[in-house]
């Protein structure tokens, strides 16, 4: 069944596709609080605002967006499948591709007004989940009937494995790594600044010469908190990063949901291409069992039609012997 399954293609695409959905909507849950609590406290005036207020809000727009989303979907899809059979991977791909422009934004409207922000999670999310109804319904008739209980586990383990339980650690992942980087920029930029101040006193070569050692210095320094695993203890504490530090480290690592959902919308345009060679193949597959069927029951009615013309004597001779 395994072999059979990895060999549908339309099922191992949309599959694909909806890890990415999985993956960003993980990463929206875990750090989307975070990264607008940090947009707006990094502005002079909003210093008040806690991070519950904000996972509050965020947590209703959500489940709004859960109620609307999947069943419009849903309602997309049986209007649409009518006439158009690749319908459904059709729609699956422009919620992904309609949401990553609307997230985008979301990146950049955190810091200019947080309404504009809010709304554009609203429509970004809806896009999003227009994708969980119809997954299913995918699977369900492109794989046939005895193979569906696997291939639903199947997606499953795959979609959350590499979806929305690495997610958050990923977006985590980079945003460190940015900060690390952040940090390095700025004590160089410090330390050149300040070798450079005494510039009248110091002639051209002196002054580049200072500032080359003062930058390897200070790179040195960095580089082994940054060589191995990025678990390791840095030298400055993260907690030590100012709010706006934080905010663009996590606005960088954020970046990639936004590629996830493009990727994702690629898949299931790829699906589109093989869905209704794979539809017909279950529906070919069904209506065989089906016929294979009836033939057997045809064929056990006519026994039972000639053993009842069969003289009672004769009857009772073939019933007692082996």
């Amino acid at each position: 069944d395994i072999k059979a399954i990895v060999r549908n293609r339309s099922f191992m695409l949309s599959t694909a596709g909806f890890t990415c959905v999985a993956f960003v909507a993980g990463a929206l849950a875990w750090w989307g609080p975070k990264f607008i609590h940090l947009g707006l406290t990094s502005q002079p005036g909003n210093e008040h605002v806690t991070l519950n207020e904000v996972s509050f809000v965020f947590g209703a727009i959500t489940m709004t967006t859960g109620i609307i989303g999947v069943p419009l979907g849903s309602y997309l899809s049986q209007r649409l499948s009518v006439k158009h059979p690749q319908a459904d991977a059709y729609i699956c791909a422009a919620g992904l591709f309609i949401s990553a422009p609307l997230l985008l934004g979301v990146l950049f409207a955190v810091r200019v007004n947080i309404y504009l922000a809010y709304t554009l999670i609203f429509f970004g999310e809806v896009a999003l989940n227009l994708n969980w109804a119809i997954v299913a319904d995918i699977l369900l008739y492109v794989v046939v009937p005895t193979r569906r209980s696997t291939a639903e586990a199947f997606q499953i383990l795959i979609s959350h494995a590499f979806g929305d339980a690495g997610s958050p650690y990923f977006v985590g992942l980079i945003s460190e790594a940015v900060k690390r980087m952040i940090r390095i920029s700025t004590d160089a930029y410090a330390n050149i600044e300040s070798a450079s101040a005494p510039l009248g006193m110091l002639s051209l070569s002196q002054l580049a010469e200072n500032v080359t050692v003062t930058t390897l210095s200070t790179l040195n320094a960095t580089s082994s908190s940054t060589v191995g695993p990025f678990n390791q203890s840095d030298p400055s504490d993260s907690d030590e990063d100012s709010p706006l530090i934080k905010f663009r480290a996590l606005q960088y690592a954020l970046f990639t949901t936004c590629f996830i959902e493009v990727l994702g919308s690629a898949f299931f345009m790829l699906t589109a291409i093989y869905i209704v060679r794979d539809k017909q193949r279950v529906e070919r597959a069904i209506v065989g069992n089906q016929s294979n069927s009836a033939s057997a029951h045809r064929l056990e009615s006519s026994v039972s039609d000639v053993e009842d013309t069969l003289p009672p004597s004769i009857r009772q001779r073939a019933i007692a012997e082996p």
